[in-house]
């Protein structure tokens, strides 16, 4: 196991390494810099579980999503959030193994991560490069908007520097012992490496219970990665035939859907873990009665973690991204059903009558900041209704949004949309979940 990821080698940690060095350097020269507290290193990377991606000689393109946008912020920024690598193969010569940083601001020149095993035989040789894009925390004592201005355009610079998204979150220090509990502050508390600045900064958060993590913040990730797999629907019913890029991205997501569903049966369960090396142990022992084809939920569990591993595409090129793509929307439909059902103590025997039980969808947020939201949000439409938190709208109407048989209608009073278009109501969609999410 690596520094930054389960199956990465020791060249792809010094290129993780190298851009973290180069990312500090520039924030750290920032005018902003004397309010700065610490910086920190998030997601998959951040708890030693990042993505290294195989490329071969002969290939281009990087596969990862989003590459050189800078974001799909959150939750996924393009959502290049998420995968790992290990070249495997007997007689592996290695030469000359080595990841060269120079200069003491961490200008990085042409590391493209370590090549290893550079002919084994049979095989071109491979490379890893960085999969997940890099989120970090900037931990301030301030939140002057012109310092968040400056962040913003850091994000940017470094993310063209570096070829892949570079998030960078303000978080004020005196903010962090009042955290919600969150599945995302849950893994930022337990689940970072500080790459500069205080390196105990964190511990003024809550100390979230690892066995108390709301069952909501399993709604809210189907909710979030129920999303990406909208984003398939929409491209795969234009005409145009997807590009190289758009089948990676799409195979991605559609695996950051498996993982999502194996993480909820476990928060479910009260069986939750950071680590992906545990909870791929922890899924077939868990109880997943009442779950139609539970199994096939565990083998798709299992692939999205060899995948989250080692990043290698070879083996998809051929795949049928429609073909996956219906299997995965109809395991996400089965699972939604039964994760909701116990999370609520409630028997929806469809998702439109699951649409229909809004708002008594759960307790979300207070009823008065609630109220604001919705009067912000959907003006005095926002009345009805308006003390329940515009989450709850968003967690029933994905689900329809996704289905082949769409009720535009439900979908429209859920949303307090006046568009009734299949594009338009999604877009309403993800101008709500990008607020809300």
């Amino acid at each position: 196991m690596g520094k930054y990821s389960v199956k990465g080698s020791p060249g792809f940690d010094a290129r993780i390494d190298a851009d973290m060095e180069h990312i500090a350097a520039a924030v750290y020269a920032s005018p902003f810099s004397k309010h700065w507290k610490a910086l920190v290193l998030l997601g998959g990377y951040g708890r030693g579980e990042g993505s290294p991606m195989i490329q071969r000689s002969g290939v281009s393109g990087q596969g990862a999503e989003g590459r050189g946008q800078g974001s799909e912020v959150r939750g996924q920024r393009s959502e290049v959030r998420g995968q790992r690598a290990e070249v495997r193969g007997q007689g592996a010569e290695v030469r000359g193994q080595e990841s060269e940083v120079r200069g003491q601001r961490s200008e990085v020149r042409g590391q493209r991560a370590e090549v290893r095993g550079q002919e084994v035989r049979g095989q071109e040789p491979e490379t890893e490069l960085p999969f997940n894009d890099y989120d970090l925390v900037v931990v301030t004592n301030t939140l002057d908007p012109l310092l968040k201005r400056a962040l913003k355009k850091l994000e940017e610079n470094l993310s063209e520097q570096l070829g892949l998204p570079v998030d960078l979150y303000p978080y004020l220090d005196t903010a962090l012992p009042k955290c919600e509990f969150s599945l995302l502050n849950y893994e930022m508390r337990y689940g970072h490496r500080v790459i500069r600045g205080d390196q105990k900064v964190l511990a003024a958060m809550p100390a979230y219970a690892h066995d108390a993590i709301p069952l909501s913040e399993g709604t809210r990730l189907l909710m979030n990665r129920g999303k990406l797999l909208l984003d398939i629907k929409r491209r795969l019913a234009l005409p145009e035939a997807l590009t190289r890029e758009e089948r990676q991205r799409f195979l991605k997501f559609m695996f950051k859907a498996d993982l999502a569903f194996g993480d909820c049966a476990l928060l479910l369960r009260g069986a939750y873990d950071l680590s992906y090396v545990v909870k791929r142990h922890r899924l077939p022992e868990t109880d997943l009665s009442g779950l139609e084809n539970s199994r096939d939920f565990i083998c798709a569990y299992q692939r999205a973690i060899d995948f989250k591993e080692r990043a290698d595409f070879q083996g998809l090129e051929n795949s049928n991204i429609h073909l996956l793509f219906t299997e995965t929307v109809l395991r996400y439909e089965l699972f939604f059903l039964w994760y909701e059902r116990r999370r609520l103590n409630r028997k929806f025997k469809t998702l439109e009558k699951y649409a229909y039980t809004f708002p008594d969808l759960g307790k979300e947020g207070s009823p008065l900041k609630n109220l604001i939201h919705n009067l912000r949000t959907f003006g005095t439409g926002g009345l009805l209704n308006g003390f329940a938190h515009p989450r709850l709208r968003l967690y029933a109407a994905l689900p329809l949004l996704l289905v082949k048989q769409t009720n535009r209608e439900a979908i429209r009073q859920l949303l307090c949309a006046h568009e009734t278009g299949l594009e338009e109501l999604s877009q309403v969609f993800y101008a709500l979940q990008q607020r809300f999410s």
